[in-house]
C-alpha cells in the first residue's frame, strides 16, 4: 500500500486561530477552561486539593466567580471560605433548576462583559480628537453623559473577561450523573467551553467512584481535561483506569506515575496524596504531578 500527497493546498487541513484553551494562565498552571475530575475514596481530601487548586487560580487572577452544587456545603464551610463563593451561588442539590440557574448567571456575566466592551468603544470615540462628535447618535451621547464617559472610562467588574468555575461534590448516586443525553448536567459538561456565547466555565467534579457501576459516565470520562486520582482501595479500579487512558498513556507509564503520585511518605498517617494527570499539558514533561506542586517525569 502506498501514499501519494495531493498537490493542491485546497485539501490541506487549516487549523483555526482560536485554540480550545483561550484563557492565559501562568507557565505551571493548568490550561483553562478545565473539565476536571477528582476521584478518591472517602476522607482522602478531594475538597482540600480541589479547593487548593481553585485558590491558586484566584491568587493568579485566573478565576473570578465560583458556583457550587453539593449537599454537604455546610460541613465544608472552612475549606470553601477562601473561595469567597456568594450565598446565591450555592446550590444544595443537582436538580435541573440549579443547572439552569447557573447557566443563566453565566449568560448574565457575558452580557455585562459585552455591555462594558460597547461602553469602552463609546468612551474611546468620545475622546478621539479625530472623531466629529456631531456624527455620533444623540442617544449614545445621552448614555455617555449619564454614565460619565466624557470624563472617565467605564470599569469592568473583574478588570478582564469573566472567568467562571463550578464545583460539583457529593452528588454521585443522584440523577446528575445519569448518562441520558437529555440530562442537563451531562449536556453542560460536554459544552462547558461554549456556554454563554463562548464565555465558558471550568467544572470540577469530586467523586468517590470514577469508572464502573455508579461512576462517571464514559462519555464524560472521554472528555475530561485533567484527572486527580487519590488512593484507591481496589487495585482493579486502577487497572481499569489504566486501560481506559491507554490511548494517551501506556499502562506501564501510568502505573509508575500513580505509584509515585499517591505514595504515602508516612504510612502511620492517612494518605492524602494524589496523582494529577493533565491530558492537555503545556509541554510533555508537565503531564503528571504529585499533588499540585511536584512534576513526575
Amino acid at each position: 500500500m502506498k501514499a501519494r500527497k495531493i498537490k493542491n493546498d485546497d485539501f490541506d487541513i487549516k487549523l483555526p486561530k482560536k485554540q480550545a484553551f483561550t484563557i492565559e494562565t501562568p507557565p505551571d498552571q493548568l490550561r483553562l477552561h478545565q473539565m476536571m475530575c477528582i476521584s478518591a475514596t472517602r476522607g482522602t481530601g478531594k475538597m482540600v486539593i480541589g479547593g487548593s487548586w481553585l485558590q491558586s487560580l484566584k491568587r493568579q487572577n485566573c478565576m473570578d466567580r465560583i458556583f457550587i452544587m453539593s449537599p454537604t456545603i455546610e460541613s465544608n464551610r472552612e475549606m470553601l471560605a477562601p473561595l469567597e463563593i456568594l450565598p446565591e451561588d450555592e446550590y444544595h442539590n443537582g436538580e435541573a433548576s440549579s443547572i439552569e440557574d447557573i447557566i443563566r448567571k453565566c449568560n448574565e456575566e457575558m452580557d455585562e462583559w459585552e455591555e462594558y466592551q460597547e461602553a469602552m468603544l463609546l468612551y474611546k470615540l468620545l475622546n478621539d480628537p479625530k472623531i466629529d462628535i456631531d456624527r455620533i447618535k444623540p442617544e449614545l451621547l445621552l448614555k455617555a453623559l449619564e454614565k460619565g464617559y466624557f470624563s472617565k472610562p467605564p470599569e469592568s467588574k473583574y478588570g478582564h473577561r469573566p472567568i467562571l468555575g463550578l464545583i460539583v461534590d457529593d452528588l454521585q448516586g443522584s440523577n446528575i450523573y445519569n448518562s441520558n443525553p437529555k440530562n442537563p448536567f451531562i449536556n453542560l459538561l460536554l459544552r462547558h467551553r461554549h456556554v454563554a456565547k463562548g464565555l465558558g466555565i471550568t467544572i470540577v467534579m469530586m467523586v468517590q467512584t470514577y469508572a464502573g457501576s455508579g461512576g462517571v459516565p464514559r462519555i464524560v470520562r472521554q472528555n475530561i481535561t485533567s484527572l486527580l486520582l487519590g488512593p484507591q482501595k481496589n487495585v482493579e479500579v486502577i487497572e481499569q483506569i489504566a486501560n481506559e487512558v491507554g490511548g494517551q498513556i501506556d499502562k506501564e507509564t501510568f502505573m509508575k506515575a500513580y505509584s509515585i503520585g499517591t505514595h504515602n511518605d508516612h504510612p502511620d498517617k492517612p494518605n492524602h496524596n494524589f496523582l494529577l494527570i493533565d491530558f492537555f499539558p503545556k509541554s510533555p514533561e508537565k503531564m503528571f504531578r504529585r499533588n499540585l506542586n511536584t512534576y513526575i517525569y
